[in-house]
């Protein structure tokens, strides 16, 4: 399927109000795992689970309705005011990216090795270079890049493994379990 027909197809799922209903919950689910943070005390390593919300959206609905997952899962996130920095719109131009980069990878094909392709272009495009444009562009470049330097081996090293194995086990777990109560998608 061509990236043009994943993108008409996304658009006509979100068409069905029990799509919309599950894309709403997936928001709520993206907005309580953006609070669950687990951090390491390793160079401040974050383990991030909000991209849960933003993959299944992808997977089940397309490219379209994981975008506006995403968008709209950091938008209220910020309302909720427990950002640390303030509202970047990087960070949600970041989550739009996140989206259409699961819903075009995993949307009606996921298997483990799509999930972990999708994960590594996740982490390496936009987890690290693209979150460090976003503070070069807030913060002074001097004091950023050598952190931004810095946090490449953390990223890939620790948050990879840890992210990409839960995303593998929930697939694995998950996968069955939609198949079961939808038999008419594709997954």
């Amino acid at each position: 399927m061509g990236i043009i027909e994943k993108f008409r197809q996304s658009s006509k799922e979100l068409k069905d109000t029990r799509t919309l209903v599950k894309c709403a919950m997936f928001i709520a689910l993206y907005v309580a795992l953006k609070m669950l943070r687990l951090q390491i005390d390793v160079d401040k390593a974050l383990f991030n689970l909000e991209f849960l919300a933003i993959a299944f959206s992808g997977a089940l609905f397309g490219p379209v309705a994981s975008i506006i997952v995403g968008c709209a899962g950091d938008l209220l996130h910020s309302l909720t005011g427990t950002l640390s920095g303030g509202f970047n719109w990087g960070f949600t131009i970041n989550n739009a990216v996140s989206g259409l980069l699961y819903g075009l990878i995993l949307y009606k094909n996921m298997s483990i090795i799509r999930c972990v392709i999708a994960k590594f272009i996740e982490i390496v495009v936009i987890s690290w270079f693209m979150t460090n444009i976003w503070l070069v562009m807030s913060f002074d470049i001097n004091a950023i890049m050598p952190m931004a330097i810095s946090r490449a081996p953390i990223k890939l090293g620790a948050s990879l493994p840890i992210e990409m194995a839960i995303f593998i086990i929930l697939v694995l777990v998950l996968k069955p379990v939609l198949q079961k109560i939808e038999p008419q998608r594709k997954l």
